[in-house]
Formats: structure tokens, sequence, C-alpha cells
């Protein structure tokens, strides 16, 4: 599994639509991924560290797997272009 970090949120200048950036740790590749404005603007809010009066979407999802005992394991990206979140809890694998 590679290890990848968030590099930047653009705009496409073809379409103007989202693209978010991410750059492999240990090497210069990227990988763009196309996403929604409402995806690109959550992503920005969390990098930037603003405070929102309501948790979104993502919050809500951390709350209820931090609830049940897991946390995050892995993202994989498919053939399909789907990304799936695969939630552990302590001691599985």
């Amino acid at each position: 599994m590679i290890e990848m970090t968030i590099e930047s949120i653009r705009v496409s200048l073809m379409n103007y639509q989202r693209v978010v950036m991410l750059k492999e740790k240990i090497a210069e590749r990227y990988l763009p991924i196309w996403i929604g404005p409402a995806e690109a603007d959550a992503i920005a809010v969390k990098l930037q560290g603003v405070t929102v009066p309501r948790p979104l979407t993502h919050d809500l999802l951390r709350t209820v797997i931090n609830t049940l005992g897991a946390r995050g394991a892995h993202l994989c990206r498919g053939s399909s272009f789907r990304q799936s979140k695969y939630p552990t809890r302590q001691g599985d694998r």
C-alpha cells in the first residue's frame, strides 16, 4: 500500500471541476482525483483548521467509528473509481 498526503486542491481550467492532488510520501508521484465542490469545500475547511457551527459528514462518520471503538485502517481506490474506507476495531486485522 502506498501512503499519500493531500498536496493541494485545485480547479481544472478545462471544466472548472475541483481536483484534489495526492502526493506520494516517499516519491514525487501525484494522483489527481476529481471531486465535487461540496467535497472540495469540506476538505479545504479541514485542512485550514476552520471551525464550523455544525459537524460535516466526515466529522459524523469519524464520531461513529470512534464510538464503535474502531479506527480507519486504509482507503482504497478501485477500478470503478469509488473510494472505500475500511474501519477496524483494536485487535482486529
